[in-house]
């Protein structure tokens, strides 16, 4: 029963359809590679890398992009050395719901290793047996030209949590993530107080 819904969300099981406009749009947005260095210089916020790549570019189902998150430090000061494993990696689907919005899945990866062997160009394709366990939906709307803003509100034990509060807004430029998570008083125990992480994108990544 697993493995057909699975069929069935990819878009394997119906009939073709191309992306639509706002998909694309969002994709030609978000793809790339994004850092928090400058944000880094305030202890509250460590040293944060992002790329997103595009997966399954042949779905007949909206747009899926493969995101991989590492922590490079705390002081942006200090030139790396090597290149950390990712403490976050998941695949999120964005469908087309019409008025620019787009409903988003996102897929926690099954097997991390091979993930991490397609980012670094050690396989060409992204293989769909890696999705795991669906984690969060939301939505991601388009509040003008190349600018869209995100929520989501989902289940999350972390830290003896019940859930997290999940929002964003994507420029061309920049990229604000703000993750934050409470018990089952309401009480808010981990991610940043102040706002979210502000990812600017890496010069010549486009």
């Amino acid at each position: 029963m697993m493995r057909v819904l699975l069929i069935g969300l990819l878009g394997l099981g119906g009939p073709a359809m191309a992306q639509t406009a706002t998909e694309k749009a969002y994709l030609e947005t978000s793809l790339g590679t994004w850092s928090t260095k400058a944000q880094s210089v305030d202890e509250a916020y460590d040293w944060v890398g992002s790329q997103k790549w595009q997966v399954f570019p042949d779905s007949a189902d909206g747009v899926w992009i493969y995101q991989e998150n590492a922590i490079y430090g705390s002081n942006p000061e200090v030139e790396l050395t090597e290149d950390p494993a990712p403490y976050f990696q998941v695949v999120v689907h964005f469908r087309d719901l019409g008025d620019g919005l787009l409903h988003t899945t996102t897929y926690r990866v099954a097997d991390r290793p091979a993930a991490r062997g397609f980012s670094h160009g050690e396989v060409t394709a992204f293989d769909k047996a890696w999705l795991g366990e669906i984690a969060c939906m939301g939505e991601m709307q388009r509040v003008g030209a190349g600018f869209w803003h995100g929520r989501a509100t989902c289940p999350n034990g972390y830290k003896g949590g019940v859930k997290v509060e999940s929002r964003s807004v994507l420029s061309p430029g920049h990229y604000v993530n703000w993750d934050r998570g409470f018990n089952a008083m309401g009480e808010h125990i981990w991610g940043p107080s102040e706002g979210g992480y502000i990812f600017k994108r890496v010069e010549g990544d486009q």
